[in-house]
């Protein structure tokens, strides 16, 4: 986290895209420890890659999210971090985490409880429909976690599904009951869900 000595080392010339032996850049790096003006400074130097991928296929985004740094995913969403760009390869610690190959931003601010930051994605333009790799969306996800502020959230949003199903049918509110969460149950039934449903 020493600031000064990082200015220090780019104004000779050290490449700030060089990846370390993990195949990290230093933004990612800078991203995943949280240290917000290092990730500021490097930010505001021409070229940098504010998209990079680890070699899993996570961004400096995706690591900001999974360690709860509200203030660095601010700070990225802010400089134009694209928010649609999911985790390649499942494993380490995302897989720790719960966030697996095809998750996006979203999603892993979904599984992981993040409200603020779900917030701050779907302000930037992050698809509040898109699905995972097993087909289910973000309301599915936050349903069946339990989640019943993002899902409350997320029914606030001018074409969110309700009903949207799952690829074996399940609605929100099924995902909901199987996993007894009375909360998210009532928030979906007091939004219109349908409940004459059945899984397919």
């Amino acid at each position: 986290g020493r600031l000064e000595m990082v200015k220090d080392l780019i104004q000779h010339n050290a490449n700030f895209n060089a990846l370390n032996k993990s195949g990290m850049n230093a933004l990612c790096l800078a991203a995943e420890l949280g240290h917000a003006e290092i990730v500021e400074f490097l930010l505001e130097q021409k070229g940098v890659e504010i998209d990079g991928r680890s070699p899993m296929g996570a961004t400096a985004l995706l690591f900001a999210i999974e360690n709860n740094l509200p203030k660095v995913v601010t700070i990225l969403l802010n400089k134009g971090a694209d928010v649609s760009i999911p985790l390649q390869t499942s494993g380490g610690i995302h897989e720790f985490l719960g966030v697996v190959a095809g998750d996006t931003p979203l999603h892993a601010a979904i599984k992981l409880g993040r409200l603020e930051m779900v917030k701050d994605l779907i302000q930037h333009n992050a698809n509040f429909n898109a699905v995972t790799m097993e087909g289910v969306n973000p309301l599915h996800l936050a349903a069946q976690l339990g989640h019943a502020e993002i899902v409350e959230f997320l029914l606030e949003q001018k074409g969110m599904e309700i009903d949207g199903r799952s690829p074996m049918g399940a609605t929100a509110l099924l995902f909901a009951i199987e996993n007894n969460h009375p909360k998210v149950v009532s928030a979906l039934l007091e939004r219109g869900a349908d409940v004459s449903i059945p899984l397919q």
